[in-house]
């Protein structure tokens, strides 16, 4: 006759068992919590978090302007500077070719405004006495970057060069500060002729991009044209350099460490 063998099954604790495991446990930690001299006291936060922050100022409130000008696109359009095989001179020095000096004040203009700097140079190095308008090519500037709409600040060093291909510029007499709509291309002077035919006396030839990463294309660039145009980083120590200072071997090797670096990507 077979027999059968029962089984044992484990069976777990009541819950009220459980419970109290549980709160034992948990004033087991609490008593060596307490024992520990390391642990804190008090759940007050550290005085250093309580105390009050100095608040950090960038670049825009220690120099008080507004620094808007945004990096541009890439575009497979552009045509791509390639520098001559000529010797460059060992310095350029062009600061006399420097007719007017612009300051856009806190306006928040700055691509029409060093566009305009460039314009001036290059027609200076003609003896054309002619002072392009800032406001028109900051103006043209938002019309044509790559944002929709024109009510905000700033714009790109693209939409400020293609203001003035399409347009070209008038001068700052006929384009004055105090104008603030594009619509005034269509004004009419004094001498009656239109802004807009004014403009076009002041066209953009052909220009091209220069890689920035490659020194020896800037270096080339400037000594070719005299001047080049470009929007930068403004970092927070911008306005208050080193009063030490950097000395030019100290420049140079910076120059050179970033030129290597880049060659060997």
């Amino acid at each position: 006759m077979a027999t059968r063998k029962r089984r044992k099954v484990a069976k777990s604790p009541p819950d009220s068992d459980r419970t109290a495991s549980t709160r034992r446990a948990g004033k087991a930690e609490q008593t060596a919590a307490a024992a520990d001299p390391s642990e804190p006291k008090t759940t007050r936060p550290e005085a250093s978090s309580r105390r009050l922050q100095e608040p950090v100022t960038g670049a825009k409130e220690r120099i008080r302007r507004k620094l808007d000008a945004t990096p541009d696109r890439v575009d497979i359009r552009d045509w791509m500077y390639r520098p001559g095989l000529t010797s460059l001179p060992d310095q350029v020095v062009n600061c006399e070719l420097v007719s007017r000096l612009l300051d856009e004040g806190k306006e928040g203009a700055c691509t029409g405004f060093a566009l305009a700097a460039v314009i001036n140079f290059l027609l200076g190095r003609r003896n054309i006495a002619r002072a392009v308008s800032p406001k028109m090519l900051y103006q043209l500037a938002r019309r044509y970057d790559e944002w929709p709409g024109e009510k905000y600040e700033g714009s790109s060093a693209r939409g400020g060069m293609k203001g003035w291909h399409r347009h070209g510029v008038a001068s700052d007499e006929q384009w004055p500060a105090t104008v603030g709509e594009v619509a005034h291309l269509q004004s009419v002077l004094d001498d009656g002729i239109s802004v807009a035919e004014h403009a076009r006396r002041t066209p953009c030839g052909a220009f091209y991009r220069v890689a920035h990463t490659e020194i020896r294309d800037v270096h080339a660039a400037i000594a070719e044209v005299g001047i080049v145009y470009c929007t930068l980083m403004v970092h927070s120590g911008w306005d208050d350099p080193d009063p030490a200072g950097v000395d030019e071997d100290t420049i140079l090797a910076r120059l050179l460490a970033l030129n290597l670096e880049h060659a060997t990507e």
